[in-house]
C-alpha cells in the first residue's frame, strides 16, 4: 500500500476471493456461468470482484458487494427455516449431496500445480 492505495484487492476483500479446496470446486462449479477461468489460480482481481458482485453473498467477512450479491442474500433469508434439516436426515442429506456433487470424479490439485497425494 501506498499512499493509501492498494496495489490490488484491499485486505478485506482479498479475505473474500475464493480460495484452497473449496474455492477450486466453487471455480469448478461456477466458472461458466461466471465467464471467468475454470482455474481458479487463473483469475485475475477483476474476476474475482466479477464473482463477489454475482455470487458473493455468503463470503466470510461482513460485506457483500454488489446489488445480485445482495439479492441472493436476501433470497437466503427469507424462508431459511424450512431449509432446516432434521438430524435424523442429516447422514441421507450428506448422502444425497455426495451424489448430486460428485467430488470424487475432480482429482485436487496442489496450489502449486503438483498432484494432491493423499
Amino acid at each position: 500500500m501506498s499512499d493509501g492505495w492498494f496495489e490490488g484487492l484491499p485486505y478485506p476483500l482479498l479475505d473474500m476471493r475464493p480460495q484452497g479446496f473449496l474455492g477450486r470446486n466453487f471455480a469448478y462449479l461456477f466458472w461458466q456461468s461466471l465467464e471467468v477461468s475454470g482455474n481458479l489460480n487463473g483469475w485475475t482481481d477483476d474476476d474475482a470482484l466479477h464473482m463477489l458482485a454475482i455470487r458473493g453473498h455468503d463470503q466470510s467477512g461482513d460485506l457483500i458487494l454488489g446489488e445480485r450479491a445482495y439479492q441472493r442474500h436476501l433470497d437466503g433469508r427469507r424462508d431459511w427455516e424450512s431449509r432446516l434439516i432434521a438430524a435424523n436426515r442429516v447422514a441421507l442429506a450428506y448422502h444425497r449431496y455426495g451424489a448430486q456433487h460428485d467430488l470424487s470424479a475432480r482429482r485436487p490439485h496442489h496450489p502449486g500445480g503438483r498432484p494432491f497425494r493423499p
